[in-house]
């Protein structure tokens, strides 16, 4: 009878960490592109922007990490999804949040991927 011996990342839990390790690290990554995306379209839409509205822009972790805004006054309006936009008024917002959600989800494979050959390299390949 032949004795097999196996050893490494992948038979001593190793591989599993790294892999949620990586998991997280992804997740991280992608939410902090969708952030710079919300600020890169903002910055394209306002003449005279103000750093109030980027500085309470901030990432809740979690699963999945999600960028949110704390400016209920003005933050809807600024979208164009509060009751005070049209046809209330001539304004229907920039949408820079919807745009940023579709540049984001365009990218995330990328952002991913981006992070991951340390991971790989702590699973043995």
């Amino acid at each position: 009878m032949a004795e097999v011996n196996v050893s490494g990342p992948i038979f001593d839990g190793r591989a599993d960490l790294a892999a949620g390790d990586y998991v997280d690290a992804a997740r991280h990554a992608v939410a902090r592109q969708a952030k710079a995306n919300v600020s890169m379209l903002l910055d394209r839409y306002l003449k005279h922007p103000t750093p109030y509205y980027e500085t309470q822009m901030h990432i809740d972790s979690g699963d999945p990490d999600v960028v949110k805004n704390h400016v209920k006054l003005y933050g809807p309006w600024l979208e164009g999804t509060g009751s005070r936009n049209s046809p209330k008024t001539r304004f229907k917002g920039y949408g820079h949040w919807r745009e940023a959600t579709k540049l984001t989800q365009a990218e995330a494979t990328r952002v991913a991927q981006s992070v991951l050959p340390p991971f790989l390299e702590a699973m043995g390949g």
